[in-house]
């Protein structure tokens, strides 16, 4: 049989099936229609919530930056949207903008709740690393500092290679040194003094353990010793490379 032969058969005995058929593809293609028109459905009213939560959210942030202090939104305009807008973007920015308020006007029990909620409910999240830390700060500015280095460690040990870690040590250093404990802030300040942390963590951190080395000489740490190697004295090998050069000579004559 030929190859136009069989491709012939091939299509006879698709019509004859599909004839054959028909009333379930008949079916089948109405419930995909159904299906992908509830889909559909599904994503319009799912975008239109999205765009709804945003100018809410929008509104609420817009008057808080032109109005006065005094009729400045609350955290409980921020939490208006969140539960208005629930499962939507919008709700979670919100959230963590009320926390953020509650902060801000010094209620710290409010702001760890509120930031201790959103690590909980909205743990995926891209901003649960600014809620924990949120936690933490919280509970430093309340005083509960047992309890605030306990939650900053908790930031650096999840998000280690991230700028909030680095961010957590600077404040977990801060403590250590209210407390009185030099060596273990130096140990942090340290840790920032390396490649790959930000700047603004870096260099503060080099300037705090300035001024520990000023109050408590004695932590300051030893120059390391250069061996001597090759007839060249630990003294002349810190003097630099003209001294080097000129013991070489010395020992060629």
């Amino acid at each position: 049989m030929s190859t136009e032969s069989e491709e012939s058969s091939g299509l006879i005995e698709f019509l004859a099936w599909v004839e054959t058929h028909k009333q379930k593809l008949v079916v089948g293609g109405v419930g995909a229609i159904i299906v992908g028109g509830a889909v559909y459905v599904s994503q319009w009213k799912a975008d239109q919530n999205e765009q709804a939560a945003g100018g809410a959210l929008y509104e609420v942030q817009v008057k808080e930056s032109e109005t006065e202090d005094a009729d400045k939104p609350s955290p409980a305009d921020y939490l208006a949207v969140e539960t208005g807008h629930a499962g939507t973007s919008a709700a979670e920015r919100a959230l963590l903008l009320a926390a953020r308020g509650h902060f801000v006007a010094g209620d710290y029990e409010d702001a760890r709740a509120a930031f201790d909620r959103f690590q909980s409910e909205y743990g995926s999240s891209p901003y649960v690393e600014t809620a924990l830390y949120g936690i933490a700060a919280s509970l430093d500015a309340a005083g509960k500092l047992s309890e605030a280095k306990a939650a900053y460690q908790a930031v650096v040990s999840r998000f280690a290679n991230a700028p909030v870690a680095a961010q957590a040590k600077l404040a977990l250093a801060s403590i250590h040194e209210s407390a009185g404990e030099s060596a273990e802030a130096l140990a942090l300040y340290n840790e920032l003094d390396r490649p790959g942390v930000p700047q603004s963590y870096s260099s503060r951190a080099l300037t705090r353990r300035a001024k520990i080395f000023d109050k408590h000489p004695e932590l300051r740490p030893e120059p390391a010793a250069v061996d001597a190697a090759d007839g060249v004295t630990t003294e002349t090998a810190v003097i630099g490379e003209a001294a080097v050069s000129t013991e070489t000579s010395e020992a060629g004559e």
